[in-house]
């Protein structure tokens, strides 16, 4: 009975998290009809920036760069999930981190961007979801589509061209990690999925009926 979006915003107003930039492509003038509601409902500040062509998961950051928090936390628009921000934002702040990455023991790690982290927060090595599986042994720590990203990471680089780099992991994790800067794994137990497959997405709808 409540939209993925609205239950985003939800979760984030309950941490006092009421300044939010959605991006947008097809249909984009349902959503903003929709935010118009939702602003009202939860007293939140929403800013809206339509793509005019598809700019990839994190292609569009760099357009309104000037409008985000020194540290802010981008999330991708397909993942249910109720994390404590509070605690992953002090985690962020006191590693003193430039990008940290929300992980959990992922349950399908055939298909997912992995990391390894053998002292618990520091990432160590990185597997994207393309390489051989036989590497991919060495890390169960799966990207949750959650992050803290400091401002100042986006003045290293201009916003990437080739639509494979256009994720936060691709792009983001991977030149960080190239350029030897300490990037963090916040592994949680928390819950956050994506509805990635008809299969999971059925799994997410049974585990809200079961939680209610």
């Amino acid at each position: 009975g409540k939209n993925t979006i609205e239950r985003s915003i939800e979760q984030l107003s309950n941490y006092g998290i009421n300044n939010i930039l959605i991006t947008l492509g097809y249909q984009s003038e349902n959503f903003i009809k929709f935010f118009n509601q939702i602003r009202a409902k939860y007293k939140i500040d929403i800013d809206v920036f339509v793509e005019e062509k598809p700019l990839g998961e994190c292609g569009a950051i760099w357009n309104f760069k000037n409008k985000l928090a020194d540290d802010f936390i981008f999330i991708n628009g397909d993942i249910i999930y109720s994390i404590d921000f509070d605690k992953l934002i002090y985690f962020h702040k006191r590693c003193k981190s430039l990008l940290t990455l929300v992980t959990h023991l992922s349950d399908h790690p055939e298909d997912s961007d992995l990391v390894s982290s053998p002292d618990g927060a520091l990432i160590s090595e990185i597997f994207y979801k393309n390489e051989i599986s036989k590497s991919k042994q060495k890390a169960y720590l799966g990207n949750a589509g959650i992050f803290v990203i400091r401002n100042e990471v986006l003045n290293l680089f201009k916003e990437p061209i080739k639509k494979e780099s256009r994720t936060v992991f691709n792009f983001l994790v991977k030149n960080l990690f190239n350029m030897k800067k300490n990037i963090y794994s916040y592994n949680t137990t928390e819950y956050i999925k994506d509805m990635g497959t008809p299969k999971r997405l059925k799994k997410i709808e049974k585990d809200l009926k079961d939680n209610n």
